[in-house]
């Protein structure tokens, strides 16, 4: 090892063991998590995103209407997947966008998220033939798949995580290591999955119980024992399938 090599390491070790980890620059924390990505902790940003749009929703309609409804995108849990996806991609561009304008940040992510429901619709009316959300009564919308009031939302939204809650939150989530975190973040991730596939499972089975196609496997039989129609619409009391009037 080299003499200026020695000198850097005894250096770092100075300054490790002069200033306690309370006073050494939160900031840099901070710029260490975003710029080295670990994805079990973008996981956690997917699960808090899933929670907080769907408490959410549910609260905003409550306000509206007086009704506690459903908007879980699961059959389990009060967890909805669309906002936990924005989520990620909201953290995505505030690892981009740390020292942008707040007019910047919100016309990005207006964009991006309005951009990110337009498609995410689209791909439900492709492969689950079914819609969740219809914008069409709404002025300035893009096939009743996404709106001006929610791309306004969307860029709110925007801020609101980049400004106030990502910087508290990636401090919080430097504290997930060791081996018990990694094992309990993977039981999340494989019930989330797990979650997500039955779900899908349990919506195309309303669907064909719509159109009165009998079960044909234990499985199916199973879904419409436990998930029947009546089950499937408190879960889900705005999903309108787009072959059927039902």
């Amino acid at each position: 090892m080299k003499y200026s090599e020695i000198g850097d390491a005894l250096k770092e070790q100075i300054i490790e063991n002069t200033y306690p980890e309370s006073i050494i620059d939160s900031k840099a924390k901070e710029d260490a998590f975003v710029h080295n990505v670990i994805y079990y902790k973008m996981f956690y940003i997917f699960m808090i995103g899933n929670l907080f749009g769907c408490y959410m929703e549910q609260i905003q309609y409550y306000i509206q209407r007086g009704i506690w409804e459903s908007r879980a995108g699961v059959i389990w849990g009060p967890f909805c997947e669309i906002y936990g996806i924005g989520a990620v991609l909201i953290f995505l561009l505030y690892r981009k966008m740390t020292e942008s304008s707040t007019v910047t940040i919100f016309a990005v992510s207006a964009v991006c998220g309005s951009t990110f429901e337009y498609l995410a619709r689209l791909f439900q009316e492709i492969v689950f033939h079914s819609i969740t959300w219809d914008y069409s009564n709404q002025p300035f919308n893009l096939g009743g798949r996404t709106s001006l009031k929610y791309a306004i939302y969307w860029g709110l939204l925007g801020l609101i995580f980049i400004r106030g809650i990502f910087p508290i939150l990636i401090r919080r989530l430097e504290n997930i290591r060791g081996r018990a975190a990694f094992v309990f973040t993977w039981i999340i991730i494989l019930f989330m999955s797990v979650n997500l596939l039955c779900s899908a499972a349990a919506v195309n089975r309303w669907n064909e119980r719509i159109q009165n196609q009998p079960a044909d496997s234990s499985v199916e039989e199973y879904l419409d024992h436990h998930y029947d129609n009546d089950t499937m619409k408190q879960i889900f009391p705005h999903l309108k399938f787009m072959d059927t009037t039902a």
